[in-house]
């Protein structure tokens, strides 16, 4: 995983390590050298940097498969994903509030989170039996996003496609 600073492209943040022991590394200088920052509890899906944090003391947002981690000047808080569930795809956006929403995708569905992971609730497409397989959402408009799913079962026909949400996962 990799995050580019919104506000100085030298600034780099990455995940480096094998499926168990993973670490963030941080570098000043386009990537040139690199600083571990902290020891993650397995690699990560994606990290993001929050465009709303000081310059100088950025917060990042990690996303695995079981868990968010925020770290801040404050250090890291970890929040995880909901119980039994294991993401095979997680997006996450930042909105007007001071919260970004996360999505998650799941053998189990789709799960959203308008606090940085702190609760997350379940979100559901219209019909049954749906295979979520992967979500996106914009970084600077948190409340669209899309995810893509096979195998829904609505009106005596089995659909695959993309499906939106224009208000954070609601409807």
């Amino acid at each position: 995983a990799l995050a580019i600073d919104p506000g100085n492209s030298k600034v780099l943040y990455a995940s480096a390590g094998d499926k168990n022991h993973a670490s963030l590394f941080m570098s000043r200088d386009w990537g040139t050298s690199w600083t571990r920052q902290d020891e993650l509890p397995e690699a990560p899906r994606h990290i993001w940097c929050d465009p709303h944090s000081p310059a100088d003391s950025r917060s990042l947002y990690i996303g695995g498969p079981h868990f968010v981690l925020v770290k801040t000047k404050a250090g890291l808080h970890n929040s995880p994903v909901p119980e039994s569930v294991s993401f095979t795809d997680i997006s996450m956006g930042f909105t007007s509030s001071s919260q970004p929403i996360i999505y998650g995708v799941s053998e189990k569905g789709i799960f959203v989170s308008k606090n940085g992971g702190s609760t997350w609730r379940q979100s559901s497409l219209p019909g049954s039996g749906a295979k979520t397989r992967a979500v996106a959402t914009s970084s600077q408009h948190g409340d669209i996003a899309y995810v893509s799913y096979g195998n829904l079962s609505l009106g005596w026909k089995k659909w695959l496609g993309v499906a939106k949400t224009e208000d954070g996962g609601s409807s």
